[in-house]
């Protein structure tokens, strides 16, 4: 047996999937939306800024709050953005899934367990 060409049937197998189709759909539509994609670059941005500057309690500490506050917000409103993430989050989660079952049935971890929680929220 060729485990090389089982994996790529399971990954065939995973591509045909709902949840495959419809991130790659979202992250397709996000990406094509130049608006959505430099609104997530500056919130982004704004993020590393104000941690840098309450890292260095540098001046200018409170605007930057006031401005990533609001750009999170314009995040959040970010209809294509919300779409990318809660797809991306329904495939993690099929693929974790199938990560546990396949350590259950080799009695054997077959990847660790990632910690819970995103990056943005």
């Amino acid at each position: 047996m060729n485990t090389k060409v089982t994996v790529k049937d399971f990954i065939e197998t995973i591509k045909k999937t709902k949840e495959y189709k419809e991130y790659f759909k979202a992250r397709n539509i996000f990406e094509k939306n130049l608006e959505a994609k430099k609104l997530l670059e500056d919130f982004q941005e704004a993020q590393q800024t104000y941690a840098i500057f309450r890292q260095g309690n540098f001046p200018g500490l409170e605007d930057q709050g006031i401005k990533l506050q609001e750009l999170h917000k314009q995040v959040k409103e970010c209809i294509e953005f919300q779409n990318l993430l809660t797809t991306q989050n329904n495939l993690r989660s099929m693929t974790e899934d199938m990560v546990e079952m396949i350590s259950q049935g080799l009695s054997f971890p077959f990847a660790p367990k990632r910690a819970s929680g995103g990056c943005c929220g």
